[in-house]
């Protein structure tokens, strides 16, 4: 469950999220409505832990734990993710480079990032991308599984 209450937080010296309360629980959808410039995107960069967003005040709590203090790599560790619309497309990197050094950077050794990488490949039927570079001439569905 994701819960917050009186989150309140910061970006770039203004405050842009006044006092939010939320609680989605497992299993539920939540949709986040709003005009351009309310803040929608910075309170998801908040809850992942983007240090761009400063939280000033309020909790924030996933799965029972408080998320405050706790770094990005600790939250995705956690379950936590965001996904974007339009994800970049970064020619002359390839899809398994980028996906090992992820994997390497929240704590796996080589080899183990190797053995996971293969099997998620498998499992999302995209083994034939990981030698492209990522999100080049991808089909709408591929940059989903990719991303």
């Amino acid at each position: 469950m994701l819960y917050l209450k009186s989150f309140v937080v910061e970006l770039g010296g203004k405050t842009v999220i006044k006092g939010v309360d939320l609680q989605v629980k497992r299993g539920e959808l939540a949709l986040l409505m709003g005009p351009n410039g309310s803040g929608k995107s910075t309170l998801l960069h908040a809850i992942i832990g983007d240090r761009r967003c400063r939280v000033v005040s309020g909790s924030i709590l996933f799965d029972g734990v408080e998320l405050a203090g706790l770094a990005m790599e600790e939250r995705i560790r956690l379950g936590l993710g965001l996904g974007f619309q339009l994800p970049p497309r970064l020619k002359g990197i390839k899809l398994r480079l980028l996906a090992l050094r992820i994997l390497e950077k929240r704590g796996l050794a080589r080899g183990e990032a190797e053995k996971t990488l293969e099997e998620y490949s498998r499992l999302l039927k995209m083994g034939d991308l990981l030698d492209k570079d990522f999100n080049v001439g991808f089909s709408g569905g591929e940059v989903k599984r990719a991303s």
